[in-house]
This record gives structure tokens, sequence and C-alpha cells, in this order.
């Protein structure tokens, strides 16, 4: 869970910048800035990007899954 809040906050105290292209960081930007002033969709970007890495993460996840399973059992 670490590497993953470790994850978004770099995601966000970046807003983005070394995770996209530079044009596709621009449009991002437009996007978050002027449409979402208050800054509700960085908390969908981080999300989003979280489901399209679950599965390269998730043979970092599945042992500590398991050995949680087994306590709770």
């Amino acid at each position: 869970m670490l590497l993953l809040t470790a994850r978004i906050r770099r995601w966000i105290r970046l807003l983005f910048g070394r995770e996209f292209p530079f044009d596709e960081l621009l449009d991002l930007w437009d996007a978050l800035l002027a449409e979402d002033p208050a800054l509700d969709l960085v908390d969908m970007v981080c999300v989003a990007m979280l489901l399209r890495i679950r599965w390269q993460r998730m043979p970092v996840l599945l042992p500590n899954l398991a050995s949680t399973n087994a306590v709770v059992q």
C-alpha cells in the first residue's frame, strides 16, 4: 500500500509531468486547471492511472494479500 500512496503523491506533486509526453501533458493541464479549478479531476486521473498499471503491480501485491488472508482466517 505504501508503494501506491507514494506513487499517487508523486503524481499529484508533479501534476503528472513525469508520466506523460509533453504534448499530452499540456492537454491534461488544460483539463485540470481550466475545466476543473477545484482540481477534483486529479483524484480521477490518479485512480485511472492506478487501474492502468494494476496488472504490472499485482505480483508485488499478491504476496501481501495472501499473508493478510492467512491471518484473517
